[in-house]
């Protein structure tokens, strides 16, 4: 009996991974790419379903400026490779990322720090750049807020940084997807098991849903080892912290 109904949901499974992965044959699929490696098996992943996405840089979170070069970078030689289109929203984000959400989110670290984040910044960003990414991050600040103020109230400063770093860069993908035409959007996000899955797929739907695009939603964590193996044999760059200063300073602490 237990034999039978472990078959029959086998069998269910399969007939619904077939029919979505005829429903996603050849849609038109915005992907935002935090890193190469990221990409490398989120986009086999969708190849193997029939999906060729469409990248998007965006990534103001990613400090200091050597290191958000250096993803960037690399990202560009895997597109090249892949023969992938890589659209780049190149916005350095430092100064209005840590300015616009600090008083909020980022408890505990000391004025000289902010300070110093302010003063180390002022060399890559134009007073236009940082006037509209300040925009952006604030209306992530209000949407997060609104959608989960219970939530974060019980969330840790690091968890609360995350929804917010989450939602804004998965908003600017939804929006340029709706302009682009696309059917979806996604994120490579989604490959990490260091990242909070749930709550990406969480802001994913709601932005969906805000923006009328669908939101591609896979669990593409099995193929995350595989995934760095390959980058590191394809010798791209290989980061030791999530993205933002603050990641740097609690990974070597």
């Amino acid at each position: 009996m237990f034999n039978k109904r472990k078959h029959h949901i086998e069998t269910i499974l399969s007939l619904r991974l077939c029919v979505e992965r005829c429903y996603t044959v050849g849609m038109k699929l915005l992907l935002h790419s935090c890193c190469a490696p990221c990409s490398i098996q989120c986009a086999g992943a969708l190849a193997e379903e029939g999906i060729r996405p469409e990248l998007y840089w965006y990534n103001p979170n990613i400090h200091p400026f050597t290191e958000y070069r250096s993803r960037l970078d690399s990202l560009r030689s895997f597109a090249e490779a892949r023969e992938l289109s890589l659209v780049v929203e190149d916005d350095y984000g430092l100064r209005s990322f840590v300015s616009t959400v600090e008083n909020d989110i980022y408890i505990g670290f000391s004025n000289n720090t902010s300070r110093f984040l302010s003063q180390s910044s002022r060399r890559h960003e134009g007073r236009r750049k940082i006037r509209k990414l300040r925009s952006s991050l604030c209306a992530s600040v209000r949407f997060v807020r609104e959608k989960w103020g219970r939530k974060l109230a019980h969330m840790t400063p690091v968890a609360r940084r995350c929804a917010f770093c989450y939602r804004l860069r998965l908003e600017k993908t939804a929006a340029l997807a709706v302009e682009k035409g696309c059917d979806a959007f996604s994120t490579t996000l989604l490959i990490s098991p260091h990242q909070n899955h749930e709550l990406i797929r969480e802001i994913g739907e709601s932005l969906a849903t805000r923006y009328g695009v669908s939101f591609l939603y896979r669990d593409f964590r099995p193929r995350f080892r595989q995934g760095q193996n390959q980058a590191r044999e394809a010798g791209y760059y290989m980061q030791k912290y999530c993205g933002c200063i603050y990641s740097e300073e609690e990974r070597y602490r």
